[in-house]
């Protein structure tokens, strides 16, 4: 579990620290690729429901509480304990931009496309999720108790 608590704990400071130093700023960070636009986010994920502020504190805290449970009870391969925290660390850096502010911080905006505002938490939940699933599906050992998918169900037979 250390892995995971590092992880999260790392996540979490370097989106306080982020959104400390950058809040406000405006301009390209990456010419032609990465901006600095400040948006504070009153909706849940991609700023959709923004008119239940209840669903918006309900949705992280269950994440949370699941990321919890699934690192301590069914991840064993330290790359997927690692995810776990990732996404443990950013949702966890979002909940304190609800409970502190009312909204979250977006930083980040891309220029060469139309998409949605989003901050560093934002961005670990994403490669944590990732990474959770490749180990789940291609690592030798698997983040799942050490069993692929499907195993328990061809042992029956």
């Amino acid at each position: 579990m250390t892995l995971f608590f590092l992880t999260a704990a790392g996540v979490f400071g370097m989106d306080r620290l982020l959104k400390t130093l950058l809040e406000g700023l405006e301009g390209p960070l990456i010419p032609g690729i990465l901006r600095l636009t400040t948006v504070h986010n009153t909706g849940t994920a991609m700023g959709l429901i923004r008119d239940l502020p209840a669903v918006a504190l309900v949705l992280p805290g269950a994440v949370l509480l699941g990321v919890l449970f699934a690192a301590r009870k069914l991840a064993s391969a330290p790359l997927s304990r690692a995810a776990l925290g990732a996404i443990f660390g950013g949702a966890l850096g979002n909940l304190a931009d609800r409970l502190l502010y009312g909204y979250v911080i977006d930083l980040f905006d891309f220029e060469f496309m139309r998409f949605y505002v989003f901050n560093f938490a934002d961005a670990a939940i994403v490669v944590g999720g990732v990474l959770c699933a490749l180990t789940l599906f291609f690592a030798e050992d698997r983040c799942w108790k050490g069993k692929t998918i499907g195993e328990e169900h061809h042992r029956d037979r």
